[in-house]
């Protein structure tokens, strides 16, 4: 999943470690172009972490189906402000009151 926001962006990709540094390569490279730029002149930054995947869920459950782009006003921070949630309590009051989600992930 990929959010897109005036402040940049913020993804979560899954698949083989060849082929998430190969999107990675071929990200800097367009935006490189993107910015008429060259690897010593970058002006943006581009921050990659990889992870392993799980050992006690099953790799197919760990996996995405298929890709979610999606614009929103900001992307998401690690540290969550009082504002940021109390905007999402208010849409979840908004669009599912007194649902309680099943799943034991979510957040």
């Amino acid at each position: 999943r990929v959010r897109i926001s005036p402040e940049g962006l913020n993804g979560v990709l899954s698949g083989k470690l060849q082929d998430l540094k190969r999107y990675a390569y071929d990200l800097e490279q367009e935006l490189d172009r993107l910015h008429n730029t060259t690897e010593n002149q970058r002006k943006w930054d581009l921050d990659i972490k990889y992870c392993l995947l799980r050992e006690d869920i099953p790799v197919e459950a760990q996996l995405f189906a298929n890709l979610v782009a999606k614009a929103t006003k900001t992307v998401i921070s690690l540290v969550d402000t009082d504002e940021s949630q109390q905007q999402r309590s208010n849409r979840r009051r908004k669009s599912e009151p007194n649902k309680v989600p099943n799943n034991p992930h979510f957040v």
